[in-house]
């Protein structure tokens, strides 16, 4: 656990708990991906995905993470086994199936633990997503040698700030995995956090949430 991580246990009840769910939620997904018990991989899922986005919305990036993931897992096997097995028309199918049944097995589960929820899906839905989005956060956040509004924090915040408070221990090999990225392709754990990463920076970017605390909105990033 880098200090960045650890610090903030003590005082952070829901972005602390978000991460370890994202995290579980991220090793269901890399375990699961290779059996052939697809019920029960379409149970857990769905169950660790509807915790996660119970405790903050970001959850939601981990379909678009499960898409890219089984896409990349499918085009390997492909080199590797009989290409006629399985067409990519058959896997999209079978991958929408899937993706999709996750999400109602994560919404079951939201309805049932989220009464708020459950007493009007659609308007209290948008309502969650709408509050998420324009959060209101009228401080400045120290960036640069200056304050700086924090719906005006500039794309670099975050890089900034993990450059910051990782150890160079960390930080170091992190840098250099880039020189080997063509050979580290082949190793579908390092393609996993390459989407988590890849994701959700993305996500920030288009939808810009008020920031604050150095990294706190993407620790879950960090372990």
């Amino acid at each position: 656990l880098t200090p960045r991580f650890s610090g903030d246990i003590p005082a952070n009840p829901k972005d602390m708990p978000f991460a370890v769910m994202y995290f579980i939620s991220c090793a269901a997904l890399y375990l699961s991906a290779s059996r052939g018990k697809v019920l029960t991989r379409i149970l857990c899922l769905g169950i660790l995905f509807g915790i996660a986005q119970n405790i903050r919305t970001a959850g939601v990036t981990l379909y678009g993470i499960l898409v890219l993931y089984d896409t990349y897992a499918y085009y390997q096997d492909r080199q590797v086994n009989d290409p006629s097995a399985e067409t990519w028309g058959q896997f999209l199918l079978r991958e929408a199936q899937t993706v999709t049944l996750v999400g109602i097995v994560a919404l079951l589960f939201s309805l049932l633990t989220w009464p708020y929820l459950a007493m009007n899906l659609i308007t209290n839905l948008q309502e969650i997503f709408a509050v998420e989005r324009y959060y209101t956060w009228n401080e400045t956040v120290l960036y640069n040698g200056s304050y700086v509004e924090g719906t005006k924090l500039p794309g670099s915040y975050f890089t900034t700030w993990f450059a910051i408070s990782t150890p160079l221990m960390i930080l170091v090999p992190a840098l250099l995995s880039f020189f080997l990225i063509g050979k580290r392709f082949r190793h579908r754990l390092f393609v996993l956090f390459l989407l988590m990463i890849t994701l959700n920076a993305i996500a920030y970017l288009m939808v810009r949430p008020v920031a604050y605390d150095g990294v706190r909105l993407f620790l879950f990033l960090v372990p």
